[in-house]
């Protein structure tokens, strides 16, 4: 019933403020709208935006390239395994216009298991 209502919501969002409104859930598990709506988990995707954002601050300040830095992640709940998925999934480097300005790219072979 809750999730019908979410997508009910979401398609009444989508007609008044276009395809690509956003709706943020928080301390809510994924539903099935999220497959056709545009959606942000705070739990899961908004912590793994906030590590890594400080992790790309930290670039400049660092004396190593990200790339050869250890990342431990401590903790295996709906933060730690966002958190370790993102950041193994995504290789940080820096680009030639000077300190601070990285790139982000996703390497395919990359694969994280949560175990």
């Amino acid at each position: 019933m809750f999730d019908q209502l979410v997508d009910e919501f979401m398609n009444l969002a989508k007609a008044k403020y276009g395809g690509e409104v956003l709706l943020q859930f928080e301390d809510r598990r994924p539903s099935t709208c999220c497959a056709s709506h545009c959606t942000f988990n705070d739990d899961i995707q908004g912590t793994a935006s906030v590590v890594l954002g400080g992790l790309l601050a930290a670039v400049p300040l660092s004396s190593t390239p990200i790339s050869e830095q250890k990342l431990v992640f401590l903790g295996a709940g709906t933060a730690g395994i966002p958190d370790a998925g993102c950041e193994c999934s995504t290789r940080i480097k820096s680009l030639d216009k000077g300190p601070g300005a990285p790139r982000l790219y996703r390497e395919r072979d990359v694969q994280f298991d949560a175990e």
